[in-house]
């Protein structure tokens, strides 16, 4: 059976109850935190910060997720990113705004190889297409690659990704095995 417990009068419940709560000469309600251990929660808070910014992961780490870590392709679709950021005004191509260069100038810009490149477009084009769209354009040896790219749909995958990539690390699986 349960054990019943009685009911204090107002007054004695209130005295009981301040009995309980009583450290030294404050209440817990309105006990303050001395100024020395603010100042170090402030610290702490401050550290976990600065930490939660250098664990998370950077836009690279993020490209790579989103091209099924490929690093070529995640350093091509980061160097596109950066370019649509900073190159204006676009080329006008076919379909709007792009970026276009040869494919030799692409590989270039992103610092890889002539295999590279060729398997980095693929990898765009198979798991990036809803970020950029790649078409060659022209004709013969000035043939350019125009890169359409989606801002929009960039951002939010690296909002995606990173929260993914975030998650996993703290369970202590490896992305990149």
């Amino acid at each position: 059976m349960s054990e019943i417990v009685p009911f204090l009068p107002k007054e004695k419940a209130k005295a009981e109850l301040g009995k309980l709560l009583a450290k030294g000469k404050t209440k817990a309600k309105d006990a303050k935190a001395p100024p020395s251990k603010l100042k170090q929660a402030k610290k702490i808070k401050e550290a976990a910060k600065r930490e939660l910014k250098m664990s998370s992961p950077g836009h690279l780490a993020r490209c790579q997720a989103v091209v099924g870590c490929h690093w070529p392709a995640a350093v091509l679709l980061y160097r596109i990113a950066y370019l649509w950021r900073t190159i204006n005004p676009k080329w006008k191509g076919n379909d709007g705004p792009c970026l276009a260069m040869l494919k030799a100038h692409w590989a270039t810009s992103a610092g890889l190889g002539p295999g590279e490149i060729n398997t980095a477009l693929k990898r765009l084009r198979e798991y990036a297409a809803h970020i950029v769209t790649i078409k060659p354009e022209g004709i013969g040896a000035g043939k350019k690659l125009c890169v359409y790219f989606d801002s929009d749909a960039f951002a939010e995958a690296m909002q995606t990704e990173g929260y993914e990539i975030k998650v996993m690390a703290n369970e202590g699986m490896s992305l990149f095995a």
